[in-house]
Order: structure tokens, then C-alpha cells, then sequence
């Protein structure tokens, strides 16, 4: 609860999941739910766990799941449009795949970003140790594997929705992104 005061939205629904995983999902901070995965609430410390909620938090404070859903829906809507105007299919493969990686892209730098608030609310250990730990989890499952390229632990590529691991630490020890969130006032 505190952790949503200090970012100003209402305390969001917390629920939990078999996986080793977390994630937000909802259109606004209003009504954005967010998962945590039971593997989790036993692998990591209180102060990890903390900062993978302030990291999932970071994601509803800052609207990425609405964008994700605009982009995707500005990206259909495009390659429909161009597929009712027989447009070339190559044209349309390469739209299609342009857009793709834009989006992609995207999500890879909110990560980043989401990392920062988490160790702003939590601390930038307690984010890094999480990410440690998180990178060290069970071998996937044949479910999680379907989807990998959405999870954290997926293989890392231009196709994966998550940077490495290494580079979301360096950039933590390094405050490239913490440097970047607005600061509160102490007033």
C-alpha cells in the first residue's frame, strides 16, 4: 500500500500465479491488477519481493501496458488496412515487421525503466538481487516455454520483450535510468 501512495495511484489488485514470473496487466493505474508468481514469494528476500512489486508497479505508474495495447492495435489496424487495399505482401511483411521490432524495442526500454522505479521504492540491491535471483529460476515448463519471449527469463534476442539481465543490472549500478525518473518533492 505504501508503495502505491508514494506513486500516487490506488492500491491495485495483487493475486498470485504457479510461475516464476510477475507481470501488471489493465488499460489504467485505475484498475491495472498486478500477478506475482508463488515461486517467487519463497525464492526471494522481503526486500527482492519488494522491489519486483515496485517494479510490476512501475509498469502501472507509467501506463506501458496501455501503450503496448495502442501500439499493437495501431500495428493491426495498419497491416489490415494495407492487406484491404492489396498492398503488396511483401510491403505488408515488412511493415509488419518493422512494427515488430519497434515494438519490441519499446518494451525492452519500459523494463529499464520499471527496474528503476523498483529500485526506487525498494532499493537498488534489493532490485538487483531480485533480478539475480530471478535469472537463476527453474527451468522453464512446457507452458512458460510457449511464451518465453514474454517472460523475463525468455531467450534474449531483438524478438524478446525483456533486456538481459546483465544489462538491466549494469544499468541499476550504473543509475542510468533512476537518474531519469522525476523526482518527488520532500515537501
Amino acid at each position: 500500500r505504501s508503495y502505491s501512495s508514494a506513486l500516487g495511484i490506488p492500491m491495485p489488485q495483487v493475486g498470485t500465479i504457479p510461475a516464476f514470473n510477475a507481470f501488471a496487466m489493465g488499460y489504467s493505474h485505475k484498475d491495472a491488477p498486478i500477478a506475482i508468481g508463488e515461486p517467487l514469494t519463497t525464492r526471494l528476500n522481503p526486500a527482492e519481493l519488494a522491489a519486483v512489486i515496485g517494479h510490476e508497479l512501475g509498469h502501472v505508474v507509467s501506463g506501458d501496458m496501455r501503450r503496448m495495447m495502442l501500439m499493437r492495435t495501431f500495428q493491426n489496424a495498419t497491416v489490415w488496412f494495407a492487406f484491404s487495399q492489396r498492398a503488396m505482401q511483401f510491403t505488408r511483411w515488412v511493415f509488419s515487421w518493422v512494427a515488430e521490432l519497434s515494438i519490441l524495442a519499446f518494451s525492452r526500454r519500459r523494463e529499464f525503466f520499471a527496474d528503476a522505479i523498483g529500485a526506487g521504492l525498494a532499493g537498488k540491491e534489493a532490485m538487483i538481487g531480485a533480478l539475480r535471483k530471478l535469472e537463476q529460476g527453474p527451468k522453464l515448463t512446457r507452458a512458460e516455454n510457449t511464451n518465453a519471449r514474454f517472460m523475463f527469463r525468455g531467450r534474449r534476442s531483438l524478438l524478446s520483450t525483456h533486456p538481459s539481465t546483465a544489462s538491466r543490472i549494469r544499468a541499476l549500478e550504473q543509475e542510468t535510468y533512476i537518474r531519469r525518473l522525476p523526482q518527488r518533492s520532500s515537501r
